[in-house]
């Protein structure tokens, strides 16, 4: 049998780029069969848009996060760009019995 793991996660974001909308997709030159198109990288392909989106994303060092459509069902998911997260942005990670304690920034 498979271990089970348990913990807590308590995030502060401050600057979040919201995917979900209409308008944002629209000022990215994007939409939702994009963004849900398959993201693993192709042979022949290249870089898939979703990529190059996240890294343009992550470089401007402007949003702790972006908020996006779940590809596997009516979900949201969140994509926390922990290297650009400054106070009080943060994500705190608990278990509970507290073997495992991290908190970033």
């Amino acid at each position: 049998e498979g271990a089970i793991v348990c913990f807590t996660a308590k995030v502060r974001l401050e600057a979040v780029l919201d995917l979900t909308t209409d308008a944002v997709q629209k000022a990215l030159g994007t939409d939702d069969n994009e963004l849900k198109s398959p993201w693993r990288y192709r042979r022949k392909g290249g870089v898939p848009p979703t990529h190059r989106l996240g890294q343009a994303i992550a470089a401007a060092r402007r949003f702790d996060a972006v908020r996006f459509k779940s590809s596997k069902g009516d979900g949201i998911c969140f994509m926390i760009l922990t290297e650009a997260l400054v106070a009080p942005s943060f994500v705190e990670v608990n278990d509970p019995v507290s073997l495992l304690t991290q908190r970033i920034p």
